[in-house]
């Protein structure tokens, strides 16, 4: 199994929030999510390069950054009249104490990544990041996964890299997507 689920899902409408540390692969994961045609965000940052998307909704990443509590309330507001829904922000994993409460059935999707090889792609991709930005950010991370807030799955990026539609399988079952449960 390539997405392993720690706490099982809850029932009902729910929020998916991806999260991981930089250059993890939290955009694979948002892709697939979107792919199944899970709302992951009403608009997408229009600086991106035409044919690279993060699949990160800049809306709710920069509301969260700025903490912006009003804004993001007002987000979740309006995403909340669907069944479900979701979004990625690796910084996430930083503020999930004061956001948890205000999300609908929150379910988390870890995505796990060497630290080293995480910093070492953070440079080929401009280097904003240091190695011990990169090992902190992990920490942070695994004490989510090792006592998880909420359901909550992870998957390796290095293994899912492999297994792209199995992951999206997996996670069709954690997350309970009935269009495409089999």
């Amino acid at each position: 199994m390539n997405l392993m689920v720690l706490t099982p899902q809850i029932g009902g409408p729910k929020t998916a929030v991806v999260l991981g540390t930089y250059r993890s692969g939290t955009s694979m994961i948002a892709k697939i999510l979107y792919d199944m045609n899970v709302p992951m965000g009403i608009d997408y940052d229009p600086s991106e390069a035409e044919d690279y998307c993060n699949y990160e909704d800049y809306l709710m990443a920069a509301a969260l950054n700025a903490r912006d509590w009003p804004a993001v309330e007002r987000l979740i507001a309006e995403r909340d009249v669907l069944e479900l829904w979701g979004f990625k922000w690796p910084g996430t994993v930083w503020i999930l104490p004061e956001l948890l409460p205000r999300l609908r059935n929150p379910h988390l999707i870890v995505v796990l990544r060497d630290p080293l090889s995480a910093w070492q792609s953070d440079r080929a991709h401009g280097g904003r990041i240091t190695l011990a930005d990169a090992l902190g950010h992990m920490a942070a991370v695994q004490a989510v996964v090792k006592n998880p807030p909420c359901p909550c799955a992870a998957v390796s990026f290095e293994r899912a890299r492999g297994a792209v539609e199995m992951v999206a399988r997996q996670t069709v079952e954690f997350l309970k997507i009935p269009r495409f449960e089999s």
